[in-house]
């Protein structure tokens, strides 16, 4: 994603940098502006004391300062040397043409400039044709859009984010630019760690707080290499990366890196170990996110230290406290109930997401005591039972035989047939009184019970 943000405000810049240079009719003119804008821009910026390329550059204009900006450039485009200023409903591109289908002749003068920027870039001209359109369809201020310059936070907005994404096909098709060409091939060879010295070298920073350094690995290092991994994510300090590393980190050599993997590396994350085991919630999440990646830090906190088998959405969510038995958790009550009702799928479910050693982990793992203890695989243990249609003698032969057999006082068979038939059947229900010797249910322990 930095990459794909990169290449965009590269598409925005050089149609930002109009008078950047002594010639300020000279850059207007390159960047598509006819001579004649060109000369009324000049001329109206110099009569109001204004430099040409801060106004059109800066991000913190005064109200005067902006609204002589706008007044201008009403002015100024579309002006010929027949007159100034636009006639009629004309304002320098078709007034009916809409976002979609324009060529380039529709494109106002910075439109222009705009694509033909993109061009030089390396961009097609069907590639820029839909970024200038979609940013019209977008109803994005392009005035503002050119002002952000290099100021990645303003120019990505969520509608340039939605113009970029509908123009990939254009942007980066076979015979246009490619990610390659931002990118610095004299360090481009090398993998992982101990490839390329120079690369080493930004990674050693980078794992000792250089956000900077951070940065720099991403962008010079092999697409899809360990070396742009590791800067992209900070030195495995961002889990989902971060577009700026320095801004990140910073440049703080105690910041946690890679090397801090359990208890006793990093005081920081040491407290919040010490938070989470004490039952705070936030605490076991925050140590999750701050920690380095594959470390133990981050597990104990992803599992609420240690609380679950697999960490939950977010501990701080959830109950730490305990004890854990039906009813001091609603989301876990709904998988409890489903499990006592022959959804194997929620037994399993259950024992996954409820705390060590709970009555939930055990009722999950048990298949909601179907079985007398263990872990199972419910769903797949279980799966011809959860058909109710055996559920009295006469439905299933092998169950019929172990009726038959409990009727005539085998209580083993009796027990085989309470722990084998489907839950609330009339077969479990006949097992369970052992055959009718029975005068309260057994629940399975016929044969102990009862001797044999």
């Amino acid at each position: 994603m930095k990459r794909l943000l990169a290449l965009l405000t590269a598409l925005v810049v050089v149609a930002s940098s109009c008078g950047s240079d002594g010639d300020s009719t000279s850059a207007l003119e390159a960047l598509g502006f006819t001579t004649d804008e060109a000369a009324c821009y000049e001329d109206a910026y110099e009569v109001a004391g204004l430099d040409i390329s801060e106004v059109l550059q800066s991000d913190d204009l005064s109200e005067d300062d902006a609204a002589t900006r706008d007044r201008i450039a009403t002015e100024c485009s579309g002006v010929t040397s027949g007159g100034s200023g636009n006639d009629g409903d004309s304002d320098g591109s078709d007034s009916d043409s809409s976002g979609s289908g324009r060529s380039v002749d529709d494109l106002s003068a910075i439109e222009r400039g705009m694509v033909q920027g993109m061009m030089q870039d390396g961009a097609s001209e069907e590639g820029a044709l839909c970024v200038v359109n979609a940013i019209q369809d977008q109803d994005i201020d392009l005035g503002q859009l050119l002002r952000a310059g290099e100021n990645v936070d303003e120019v990505m907005t969520p509608e340039m984010m939605t113009v970029v994404f509908s123009c990939m096909d254009e942007l980066f098709d076979s015979n246009s630019f490619a990610f390659g060409d931002f990118r610095d091939d004299a360090n481009s060879d090398g993998s992982t760690y101990g490839d390329n010295p120079e690369l080493d070298a930004l990674w050693d920073a980078c794992g000792g707080g250089d956000g900077a350094a951070c940065d720099e690995l991403y962008w010079i290092s092999p697409i899809g290499s360990d070396y742009e991994d590791y800067g992209n994510t900070c030195g495995d300090r961002v889990k989902d990366g971060a577009f700026s590393c320095e801004e990140a980190i910073g440049g703080n050599i105690e910041v946690p890196s890679g090397d801090a993997l359990y208890y006793g590396d990093d005081a920081h994350l040491d407290g919040l170990w010490d938070a989470c085991a004490q039952g705070n919630g936030q605490a076991c999440d925050d140590l999750y996110w701050e920690s380095p990646i594959g470390s133990e830090y981050e597990d104990f906190g992803n599992t609420c230290g240690y609380f679950f088998t697999e960490g939950p959405p977010a501990c701080a969510d959830v109950n730490l406290s305990g004890p854990f038995d039906y009813g001091d958790d609603p989301a876990l009550d709904i998988l409890w109930d489903g499990c006592a009702n022959w959804d194997f799928a929620a037994c399993d479910e259950l024992w996954l997401v409820s705390p060590i050693d709970s009555i939930y982990e055990e009722f999950g793992a048990t298949c909601g005591w179907y079985f007398e203890d263990g872990l199972h695989d419910c769903a797949t243990e279980l799966s011809d039972l959860t058909d109710a249609a055996a559920s009295t003698y006469g439905d299933d032969a092998e169950l019929d035989l172990l009726w038959d057999a409990c009727a005539v006082g085998d209580l083993v068979a009796c027990d085989d047939l309470y722990w084998t038939s489907p839950l609330n059947s009339g077969y479990e229900d006949f097992a369970s009184f052992c055959g009718g010797l029975a005068t309260e249910e057994q629940w399975g322990s016929c044969a102990d019970n009862l001797g044999t």
